[in-house]
C-alpha cells in the first residue's frame, strides 16, 4: 500500500473522532484514495473501517 500524505492522515484522524475539516476539492479526492484501499467506506456516509484505523496507528497517529 502507497504510504499516506498528511492530508490523508488527517483525513482518516477527522473520521476517527478528530477534528473536522473544511470539505472540498481535495477532501473528495482523498476520501475516494482512501475508499479504493479499503480504510474507508463509500460515500456519502464514509466511516473509517478497521484497516483504516490499522493505517492510522501504523504512521503512529491514531
Amino acid at each position: 500500500m502507497p504510504k499516506l500524505c498528511e492530508y490523508e492522515i488527517e483525513v482518516l484522524r477527522m473520521m476517527d473522532g478528530g477534528p473536522e475539516l473544511p470539505w472540498g476539492a481535495a477532501m473528495s479526492a482523498a476520501l475516494e484514495f482512501l475508499a479504493d484501499r479499503g480504510l474507508c467506506t463509500r460515500g456519502p456516509n464514509y466511516r473509517i473501517t478497521p484497516a483504516g484505523r490499522a493505517a492510522l496507528q501504523a504512521e503512529g497517529r491514531e
